[in-house]
C-alpha cells in the first residue's frame, strides 16, 4: 500500500508540473509587469521590429497627423534610420521600457478595459520622432498614447486567464511540493523516489518542449494580425517566449537528471538495486 501511495504521489506531481510550469512562466513573464518589461527588453534592439515600427509610424503620421503623402517614402526611410540610431541614444531604453509598462497596464492593469492584446507605442513614437533629421517638413509631436492592436479579434477570455495565472501557479506549486513530499514519506526507499521524480522532471521538460514547439507556431498561424507591425511583433514575442520557456525547461531537465543520478547513487550505495518505490 505504501508503495502504491508513493507512486500515486509521484504521478500527481508529474501531472501537476505539466500544468503548472507553463502557468508559472506566464505568471512570471506576462502577468507580472516587471517580469514582462524584463522579458520584452531584448526586442527593443531588434532591427526587424524597428523597421516594421518605422513603417507603421510613418503611415500613422500620414493618416492621423496629415503628413503629406508625397513625403511618406522619405519619412519611412528617415524614421527607420532614426529608429536604429535612436536605439543607441540616451533615453531610448527608458522610452522602450515606458512603452512596455504602458502596454502591460493597458491590457493587464487593474483598470484595463482592453478586450484584445494591444501596445501603447506613444513613448517610443515620441522619442523616435525627435531623432528624425533631413526631412523637408517638420514631423508632428506625438503626445499621449498611440494604441496599436496586436490581434484583430477579442481576447477577453484569454486575458482573464493570464491574470489568473499567479494564483493558479501558486496552487500548482503547492500540489507539486506536497505530492513530492508525500512520495518521500510513504516510500520504502527514498532513493527510488528521487529516481522517479528525476525521470518525471525530464519527461515534463521533454513533453512541454515538444508541445510548445508545435503549439506556438500553430497559434501564431491562426492569429489574425491587423497590420504588418502587429504581425512582426506577434512573431518576435512568440519566438522570445519559446526561447525563454525553453531555458526554463532545460533547467528542469538538468534538475531531473541530478535527482535521477542522486537516486541511483544512493540506491547503489545502500546495496538495493530495486527500481520500485
Amino acid at each position: 500500500m505504501r508503495r502504491l501511495i508513493a507512486m500515486g504521489c509521484i504521478l500527481i506531481a508529474v501531472i501537476a508540473a505539466l500544468v503548472t510550469v507553463p502557468m508559472a512562466w506566464v505568471a512570471t513573464h506576462v502577468a507580472d509587469e516587471d517580469g514582462y518589461v524584463s522579458f520584452s527588453a531584448p526586442l527593443g534592439s531588434d532591427h526587424e521590429l524597428q523597421s516594421a515600427f518605422a513603417a507603421y509610424l510613418s503611415d500613422e503620421l500620414v493618416r492621423e497627423y496629415h503628413l503629406p503623402s508625397a513625403v511618406q517614402p522619405a519619412a519611412a526611410v528617415a524614421i527607420t534610420r532614426a529608429s536604429r540610431t535612436a536605439s543607441n541614444a540616451p533615453g531610448y531604453t527608458k522610452a522602450w521600457e515606458e512603452t512596455q509598462r504602458r502596454s502591460h497596464r493597458l491590457v493587464f492593469g487593474q483598470d484595463a478595459k482592453q478586450d484584445r492584446l494591444a501596445v501603447d507605442v506613444g513613448p517610443l513614437a515620441t522619442f523616435t520622432v525627435t531623432h528624425v533629421v533631413n526631412l523637408p517638413v517638420t514631423l508632428p509631436t506625438i503626445n499621449g498614447s498611440l494604441i496599436v492592436a496586436v490581434n484583430a479579434g477579442p481576447e477577453s477570455g484569454a486575458i482573464d486567464q493570464v491574470k489568473a495565472t499567479p494564483h493558479r501557479s501558486r496552487i500548482g506549486l503547492i500540489v507539486i511540493a506536497v505530492a513530492a513530499l508525500g512520495a518521500l514519506i510513504f516510500a520504502k526507499r527514498r532513493s527510488n523516489v528521487l529516481v522517479w521524480l528525476g525521470v518525471g522532471a525530464i519527461v515534463v521538460a521533454g513533453v512541454l518542449r515538444l508541445a510548445s514547439s508545435h503549439l506556438v507556431p500553430s497559434i501564431l498561424d491562426r492569429t489574425e494580425a491587423p497590420s504588418p507591425f502587429a504581425r512582426t511583433l506577434q512573431k518576435l514575442l512568440a519566438d522570445r517566449a519559446s526561447d525563454s520557456l525553453g531555458t526554463w525547461l532545460l533547467w528542469i531537465a538538468i534538475g531531473g537528471a541530478v535527482a535521477l543520478a542522486a537516486g541511483v547513487l544512493l540506491r547503489t550505495a545502500s546495496g538495493r538495486p530495486s527500481p520500485q518505490a
